[in-house]
């Protein structure tokens, strides 16, 4: 009787696990995207901080001196960070599955909005580990582009006035350099 019922358990058991895999199947490739993006900001994050330590010229081993910039507070906030995101957008998908009974692209939209906001940190870290603004920039620019997209598809107006909007972004590169280059001379 007792090995009876212990299959049983098992049974149910990877019927309701097989049950869950199957119901978030149609957003693992999401999932994959935001746990590379996290990962990947938690390695630049890592890389930028070590290349920011001060060592010791004196003492060899200067990349085993390095090591003390990586703080398990950091790590642990990446893997708590990790497993909300990964909730949040479960949860998220089956309040939709719930309400409208398919996804209606909030999943999508929340995702995209955790990507986009990682793609920021991955290119503030890249822009100081390399002493540069480009990638925040870039990143900006993008964001822009964007934006304007959504509101033209908000008002039906045409592409042809995105072309007009392009001496717009470079207005606004030439001012984002400028106040980059304050910022430069007075830091020095």
């Amino acid at each position: 009787r007792d090995l009876c019922m212990e299959n049983e358990v098992r049974i149910y058991g990877v019927a309701f696990i097989g049950g869950l895999v199957a119901f978030f199947s149609p957003i693992l490739l999401m999932l994959y995207v935001i746990m590379a993006s996290v990962l990947l900001d938690c390695i630049t994050a890592i890389i930028q901080s070590m290349e920011a330590y001060k060592v010791d010229e004196t003492k060899p081993y200067k990349l085993w001196q390095r090591r003390k910039a990586i703080r398990s507070r950091g790590l642990r906030k990446t893997a708590l960070k990790l497993i909300l995101y990964v909730l949040f957008i479960g949860l998220i998908y089956s309040t939709e599955i719930a309400i409208f009974n398919t996804s209606v692209y909030i999943t999508n939209f929340t995702a995209f909005v955790i990507v986009f906001s990682e793609l920021i940190s991955i290119a503030e870290n890249l822009d100081k580990l390399m002493n540069t603004h480009k990638f925040t920039f870039l990143i900006v620019r993008i964001r822009k582009l964007f934006e304007k997209r959504l509101m033209q598809e908000m008002q039906g107006t045409d592409i042809e006035e995105e072309v007009k909007g392009t001496n717009e972004l470079e207005d606004e590169q030439l001012k984002f350099n400028k106040e980059n280059l304050k910022t430069k001379n007075n830091e020095t």
